[in-house]
């Protein structure tokens, strides 16, 4: 859930839910101190939420918090992830379409975020199936230009071709990226394992950055635009590689 103010004392709400989709609605005077929504409607909060049907937008009229991750919010580190989180859901989210395995598997990151804040190859996992579950999977076995099974070597790979190319396909006229076989082989990891397995591969962190550029030059084409939360995110790696940020 995020919010822009309006008026004075309003918030414009956007809610993620798992059946409709994201929705948007005006929760009347919750700025003001005295409002029965005030500490229930902050940004990632996850809430039971009635809602009534107004003439342009709809009305909340009453909320009540089901987790605030407090931890999550008290660390720098981990709340930067999870509102690059937030950012992806309202890029990739429909309006009134619902998408019942990518809410839960979005609420199952933001509990791991409460415990462990280091977190890379559960963002590459979750950025992996959020492209699939909006229908836009990455091809991981045959090649996007020949349609021809990948023998198991370097391969290249383009976002907007759909994923992977062989090396003697056409390759003119998109962003095209080098994808290593060991790379490969964690995407169809990813692709087929769960996210309470996913911890169990030991990725070396030059593969996970690999994983990363392709994954994020995926987003970038989908979505059209660059995320404002990641630049966030790699100013703090780079400023404060290994040591917790606390809020």
């Amino acid at each position: 859930m995020k919010s822009a103010i309006i008026r004075e004392a309003d918030l414009l709400l956007t809610i993620y839910t798992p059946h409709s989709g994201k929705i948007r609605a005006i929760a009347r005077g919750a700025r003001k101190s005295s409002s029965k929504f005030v500490g229930h409607l902050e940004i990632l909060n996850r809430v039971d939420i009635s809602v009534a049907t107004g003439k342009n937008l709809d009305l909340v009229t009453q909320v009540q918090s089901i987790q605030n991750f407090s931890s999550m919010r008290s660390n720098l580190e981990a709340l930067s992830k999870g509102l690059y989180l937030c950012e992806l859901i309202d890029g990739f989210s429909v309006d009134g379409s619902g998408n019942p395995e990518l809410y839960n598997l979005f609420c199952r990151m933001l509990t791991l975020l409460e415990d462990h804040h280091q977190m890379e190859i559960q963002l590459r996992y979750f950025e992996f199936h959020l492209l699939r579950l909006s229908g836009f999977m990455p091809e991981l076995h045959t090649c996007c230009e020949c349609h021809k099974q990948l023998e198991p070597q370097k391969h290249l790979f383009s976002p907007a071709k759909g994923g992977t190319l062989c090396d003697k396909c056409d390759r003119s006229g998109s962003v095209i990226l080098h994808l290593s076989l060991t790379a490969l082989k964690v995407l169809r990891f990813i692709e087929k394992t769960t996210l309470d397995d996913i911890t169990k591969v030991v990725t070396p962190k030059a593969v996970l950055t690999e994983i990363h550029a392709l994954l994020s030059n995926s987003i970038k084409y989908w979505l059209e635009k660059e995320l404002k939360t990641t630049a966030f995110m790699d100013r703090l790696e780079k400023e404060w590689p290994s040591n917790p940020i606390t809020a």
